[in-house]
């Protein structure tokens, strides 16, 4: 998002990589990337993906 080439891998349908080829088609503003951020700063992502019991079905 407007911070380099990312990948991503793995997705479940077809449909899923095509919708985010997409998204070359979307423009992100400074203003609204300043907004995203201090949004992400206020909200981070923390803890693990998983739960200690969904985490069991986790390939390693």
């Amino acid at each position: 998002m407007a911070q380099g080439e990312h990948v991503i891998a793995g997705t479940k349908r077809v449909k899923y990589p095509e919708d985010n080829a997409g998204s070359v088609h979307v423009t992100v503003t400074a203003e609204s990337q300043k907004k995203i951020d201090a949004l992400l700063q206020k909200y981070p992502a923390t803890g693990p993906r998983y739960g200690a019991n969904e985490n069991k079905f986790v390939k390693k």
